[in-house]
This record gives C-alpha cells, structure tokens and sequence, in this order.
C-alpha cells in the first residue's frame, strides 16, 4: 500500500475564508489555476479531504490528506504539486 499524503499548513485566515477558498471555483481560480468546478459538501468522499482546525488567534490550520495513489511517482509527483499549490494559496490569502 502506498502512503497517504499528508500536509499541515498554518494560515492567516479564518476557517470561513480557508473554506471559501478551497471550494468557491472563482477563489480557486486565484490561486489553483485558471478555472475549477466541482461541488464540494461536508461528508462527501473522495481521494482527499481537507480539515479545518480554528486556532485561538484568529487563524486556522489547514490539513489535507490524499489517498488512493497506484504508484510511488504519481505519489511524489503530487507531493510536489500540493506543496507548490499550497504556497501559491497562503500568498493568495495574505494578498486579498
């Protein structure tokens, strides 16, 4: 079994804006690519999921989790993309 990927990222924002970000297709636009489109909803499963955790400052932090890799590549390669991605959203939030 290849391993999940698992990142923790520390932001600025509130859950509410992390939330918005990750899944309102014009936010993930300014930050993921050109366009998006899906229909995210709390429960639903898929290869990964994202956990929002409040911190007491006002800020939240981000974990995601990806499952379901079929080789040890296709796993590293996304490890790249989620860590490149990932920068790009926290300078999107500190810049809006």
């Amino acid at each position: 079994m290849i391993a999940a990927i698992e990142i923790q990222l520390e932001l600025e924002r509130s859950p509410e804006e992390i939330w918005e970000a990750l899944t309102d297709p014009v936010e993930i636009s300014g930050w993921f690519g050109d366009s998006a489109s899906f229909s995210p909803e709390l429960g639903s499963e898929g290869w990964f999921e994202w956990t929002l955790i409040p911190r007491d400052d006002g800020g939240t932090t981000l974990m995601l989790k990806e499952t379901g890799f079929t080789t040890e590549e296709s796993r590293e390669e996304n490890v790249d993309g989620w860590e490149h991605e990932l920068g790009h959203m926290k300078k999107y939030l500190l810049t809006d």
